[in-house]
């Protein structure tokens, strides 16, 4: 008991039942730290812990856990400023990892989850909704490229209906499945796009989105000073990677509108519109297929 006592400096209040109580210090073997409130020889309360691995986390506590608003800070820059529940990142908070990359919004059990915004260091960025880490729900992601997606999400990719608009104003209504064009989209042409190309039924264009799935987080899992483990892993979000284009099929010159249909990615079906008419085009795709009276078929 006294070289147990030895470890623990208190300034108001001493032991109790040979726990510490009160405000004091506590050094463990392995070198980590804990000074500020106790209760029951738990921190409770708010303090500072310091492991041996030089991460940091400042802030309340409750039941020996991080619980409450905190900053947790990484040898590799990483820091974490926000709501916290039993050790996991919970409610609102502000991750900056390693890479650069920011994350601000909601979390849930260690986990983004509901409303947040995720800037990339490179300049891509996401704004929407989150369910377990990956985007879910409606989102907005811009490329540093220019293109830009706003619409549904699931796991992290694209899925339901969403419009792709692109840097030369070209712009695409559709329906998404996995990442990719799948069933009916509305594409309206930029004023930079080309003559009208019919030749080629492949649509190539690739989102850069990287798996969100794979954003790495701070993870503290069950470690304590306690048990002498170490801080929060390194983090290593990976980078947006790959490009975007269309190869040219159903661009056209001027004002006007083309329906396509799209089977993972690739047009399979396409009508120039006779008219840009929205109410035209809704009713056509009403009818499970544009007429000869609305639309001209360029491939099928």
């Amino acid at each position: 008991f006294s070289k147990l006592q030895s470890s623990y400096r208190h300034s108001r209040t001493a032991w109790r039942n040979s726990h510490p109580e009160g405000e004091g210090k506590y050094t463990w073997k392995d070198g980590s730290w804990y000074e500020g409130s106790w209760k029951d020889g738990m921190k409770h309360g708010c303090g500072k812990c310091v492991w041996p691995s030089g991460a940091s986390y400042q802030g309340e506590w409750k039941d020996g856990a991080m619980h409450g608003v905190g900053t947790l800070e990484a040898p590799n820059g990483a820091r974490y400023q926000g709501g916290w529940q039993g050790d996991a990142k919970h409610g609102l908070g502000r991750q900056l990892y390693s890479s650069g990359d920011v994350y601000e919004g909601l979390w849930r059990r260690g986990r983004q989850e509901g409303p947040g915004r995720y800037i990339f260091a490179g300049g891509d960025e996401y704004d929407g909704e989150w369910l377990g880490g990956q985007f879910s729900g409606h989102g907005t992601f811009v490329w540093r490229s220019g293109e830009r997606y706003d619409g549904l999400w699931k796991g992290g990719r694209q899925e339901g209906m969403g419009v792709l608009t692109l840097p030369d104003g070209s712009v695409y209504d559709a329906q998404w499945r996995k990442g990719r064009r799948h069933g009916w989209c509305l594409y309206r042409p930029g004023g930079g796009a080309t003559d009208l190309q019919t030749a080629s039924s492949a649509d190539t264009y690739s989102l850069m989105t990287s798996s969100i799935a794979h954003i790495a987080r701070d993870s503290v899992g069950s470690a304590s000073p306690v048990s002498g483990a170490g801080g929060p892993s390194p983090l290593s979000p990976p980078q947006p990677h790959g490009s975007g284009r269309d190869d040219g099929a159903g661009h056209a010159a001027g004002a006007g509108a083309f329906i396509r249909v799209y089977r993972k990615g690739r047009v399979t079906q396409e009508w120039a519109m006779a008219r840009d008419d929205a109410d035209a085009i809704m009713a056509a795709l009403g009818r499970g297929r544009p007429d000869g009276a609305i639309g001209r078929l360029l491939r099928k």
